[in-house]
């Protein structure tokens, strides 16, 4: 049984730029679950095990929370699963005569002490999983990538994401607004665009799956104190309502009676060792966007550190320093440079684009 991380998912404001990506193709959203990345690995001898986002778990982590609710749920619902597995295996036969090497669910592990929502398990201490993704695995790490409805006809809503919306994936981005979440009385973290249909993913030459699905990610409150400075330079606070859900490639258009200008942060600081840019400055707190694409609150008297963006060229050779990636300290060219506003992103060997923070400078 082999382990197989899941693919990365595409920031919402770069999908245009990603070839595997159409725009004009259909989607459907579902509700982004913030929780910890999971998995349940099953082979053609319907032997079963379990994985956290990076690795199987190890016998310490099946004893320790929260991983140990993973454990118990693939022990105590080992018939359900394999139950799941057959249908999985029924389905792509009539899809495809190719040999299944294994089957993967990919899910969310969420509720009591996994992350900071009030999701209706963390209130009842509990925690739950769901599915969010089906993948059949075939020779050389092909896979099949079943549709949404797939997922609700195998596992049921109970099992699955909230599906909230459908259409072009284009206007499912311009159209977002921030959503409720169906699973308890607190905003959703964000959506996830999944193509509608079934469809067939193959590895590139360095082993990387270019996966069109879009993650898109709320902030955490439609109305933000942002700093702003006044023609004569005063400092204040104004109010703005946001008609959509900011993102780096949208500027507002805002109507005062006075005249305001925000101040687009190009400054970049270092919280931590993570680089990010203040997002939203409240009296109290300050929000930051960090250059992974998380948002994190924190006090307003805690330090921040300028620093400096690095710069690439084209042609350059580079070497991936994020520790996350499945490229960690592979060599590779800088072949598209691209500046969304925020910062320049810089695409490698003709494929992904990632943050300047991700890459050092390689010369052998």
């Amino acid at each position: 049984m082999k382990f197989i991380k899941y693919p990365s998912l595409t920031n919402h404001y770069i999908a245009r730029k990603q070839s595997f990506i159409d725009m004009e193709d259909e989607y459907v959203s579902t509700e982004k679950i913030h929780g910890s990345n999971i998995s349940i690995i099953i082979d053609n001898d319907d032997n079963i095990d379990v994985a956290k986002r990076t690795a199987f778990l190890t016998e310490l982590e099946r004893e320790q929370r929260p991983w140990n609710t993973l454990a118990t749920f693939a022990d105590e619902q080992k018939e359900l699963i394999i139950a799941w597995t057959h249908q999985v295996r029924e389905i792509t036969q009539e899809l495809t005569n190719e040999q299944i090497q294994q089957v993967h669910f990919y899910g969310e592990l969420y509720g009591s002490k996994v992350q900071q929502m009030e999701y209706q398990e963390a209130l009842d201490k509990v925690r739950r999983i769901r599915l969010f993704d089906v993948h059949v695995i075939f020779e050389n790490e092909r896979r099949l990538v079943f549709s949404q409805d797939r997922l609700t006809q195998i596992f049921g809503d109970e099992y699955t994401a909230p599906v909230l919306r459908k259409g072009k994936l284009k206007d499912l981005i311009l159209s977002v607004e921030e959503l409720q979440s169906k699973l308890g009385d607190c905003g959703a973290e964000g959506q996830v665009y999944k193509p509608v249909d079934d469809y067939f993913v193959q590895p590139d030459r360095n082993g990387k799956v270019h996966y069109p699905v879009v993650k898109h990610k709320h902030v955490n409150d439609s109305s933000f104190f942002y700093w702003f400075f006044h023609h004569n330079k005063t400092s204040v606070y104004t109010e703005v309502k946001w008609d959509v859900v900011p993102n780096p490639n949208c500027y507002l258009n805002i109507t005062k009676s006075r005249r305001y200008y925000m101040v687009k942060s190009t400054q970049w600081y270092s919280y931590n060792g993570t680089p990010c840019f203040i997002l939203a400055p409240y009296p109290e707190f300050i929000m930051l966007q960090c250059a992974d694409g998380y948002q994190m609150t924190i006090k307003a008297h805690e330090t921040l550190t300028p620093i400096t963006e690095p710069v690439f060229t084209l042609g350059e050779t580079v070497l991936d320093m994020n520790p996350d990636s499945e490229f960690y300290m592979q060599s590779f060219t800088v072949t598209g440079i691209y500046n969304n506003d925020y910062y320049t992103e810089y695409q490698l060997d003709n494929a992904d684009w990632v943050t300047p923070f991700e890459l050092i400078s390689f010369k052998y």
